[in-house]
């Protein structure tokens, strides 16, 4: 018997600069620079396109609007995250690492601060980031969600 490995190719088109967003409903998910490009797979060896579908499934199960950018100034999350949020029309966005690492921010905290973040990469299934997106998609929607669990 042998393990079947499950794989989704991924085509991101970049279409110029992300400017802000005006949709309520929207949540931005920042990817790292690498991510999709020169890396393909979270320290864990799961595929970049199954973590973001995961990621932007949760948000349209919820009733949000995803919206995909990516972070060329910086690779830290923290950052990449709040940028997210700033340029989200809901003022929610997500920071995505090609390590796996992922963050849920909201435009008026502060760059370190956050309303979720998981930081243990290697421990964070693809169902923990579809309940990530729905999460953020719960604050874009003015809800307060039980935090995701995690390991």
């Amino acid at each position: 018997m042998t393990t079947a490995a499950f794989s989704i190719e991924m085509k991101l088109a970049e279409i110029g600069p992300a400017t802000k967003g005006t949709n309520p409903r929207e949540v931005v998910v920042a990817i790292a620079p690498a991510f999709g490009k020169e890396m393909n797979k979270t320290i864990v060896k799961v595929d970049h396109a199954l973590v973001l579908r995961e990621i932007l499934s949760g948000i349209e199960e919820q009733g949000a609007v995803p919206r995909v950018i990516r972070s060329l100034r910086t690779a830290d999350l923290a950052f990449m995250a709040h940028g997210a949020a700033k340029m989200s029309g809901s003022g929610i966005g997500i920071g995505l690492q090609s390590r796996g690492t992922t963050v849920i921010h909201q435009r008026d905290l502060d760059p370190l601060s956050n309303l979720e973040l998981f930081p243990q990469s290697p421990l964070i299934t693809l169902e923990t980031y579809r309940a990530i997106g729905r999460n953020a998609a719960m604050y874009a929607l003015g809800e307060s969600p039980s935090p995701v669990p995690v390991v």
